[in-house]
């Protein structure tokens, strides 16, 4: 997990290409107001997925998620979020996606 501005993302990784467009589409609609949704960057290589909701308490059980195919950038546009990992080594499965 990288935390980082997104102004120092670049700094903190070695950006592929892919990644590089959804740095640079995140850096050109910052602070706009996007509607919830898919939005298409490059097809289905490259998406980002808007959505909008209220933060849960730090102490509120929670449900992670991971990926194995794609890389999730979290961005958090407006207000706060809260957000925790965990290794897979020691998570069970309880919906597939």
């Amino acid at each position: 997990m990288i935390i980082a501005k997104l102004e120092h993302m670049t700094e903190q990784i070695a950006p592929t290409p892919n990644m590089q467009r959804a740095l640079d589409f995140l850096q050109q609609v910052r602070g706009a107001d996007l509607p919830d949704g898919r939005v298409e960057i490059d097809g289905d290589s490259v998406f980002a997925l808007v959505q909008s909701y209220p933060t849960v308490a730090a102490s509120d059980p929670v449900l992670f998620e991971a990926h194995r195919k794609y890389i999730d950038v979290q961005y958090v546009a407006a207000g706060q979020e809260v957000i925790a990992w965990a290794s897979t080594d020691h998570l069970t499965v309880t919906a597939d996606y």
